[in-house]
């Protein structure tokens, strides 16, 4: 076999483990190892979807209060809306 045969056969294999090697360290670098920054990256996404659970439920408390005040009911019940903690005691 020629040399240039044998180098065109092994060089992919060299570059990816270079690839590789350069990829870790540039996460080692800053002291977050590869599965630290997906823990992260899962908690972020957990807190986003805890958000806009709680966004959605605003602003369907939003338009709870908008509908009954529309209505004429009074503030004590658009308050007792707002306190869900109080109204399951």
């Amino acid at each position: 076999m020629k040399k240039t045969t044998l180098l065109f056969l092994i060089m992919p294999f060299i570059l990816a483990v270079l690839v590789r090697v350069i990829i870790v360290n540039c996460f080692s670098i800053s002291g977050k190892s590869l599965s630290d920054l997906e823990y992260k990256r899962d908690v972020l996404v957990k807190d986003n979807l805890d958000l806009k659970k709680q966004n959605s439920y605003y602003s369907s408390l939003n338009y709870i209060k908008s509908e009954a005040q529309k209505d004429g009911f009074t503030a004590m019940f658009t308050e007792f809306l707002e306190a869900p903690s109080l109204a399951v005691r």
